[in-house]
């Protein structure tokens, strides 16, 4: 028996749009997060204070970053992934016309 591959492309354009904006809203709320850090950090002195931005500036940013760029990468991969099953479909119907 033939596994059978099927793919709705309007979904996987969807999807990819939506890592695309989810990317977005995710730069936005990095900064929207390192202006109210500016702030704090001209109002707030102390270890605490040294905590938390090294905290921020070292594990939280750099993960917000990570997350941005895998949005990034997921959407890119499933718009791949779209154009390379119609390419396949299209080639696959291209070898049963009938000439």
């Amino acid at each position: 028996m033939a596994d059978l591959l099927e793919a709705d492309y309007d979904i996987l354009e969807q999807v990819s749009r939506r890592f695309s904006q989810q990317s977005d809203e995710i730069q936005q709320t990095l900064q929207n997060i390192r202006h109210r850090m500016d702030r704090l950090q001209n109002s707030w002195e102390g270890r605490g204070s040294k905590a938390f931005f090294a905290e921020m500036e070292n594990e939280v940013v750099p993960a917000i970053h990570r997350l941005r760029h895998a949005l990034d990468d997921a959407g890119t991969v499933t718009k791949k992934v779209a154009e390379t099953l119609n390419q396949a479909e299209e080639e696959a119907g291209n070898s049963f016309q009938v000439v």
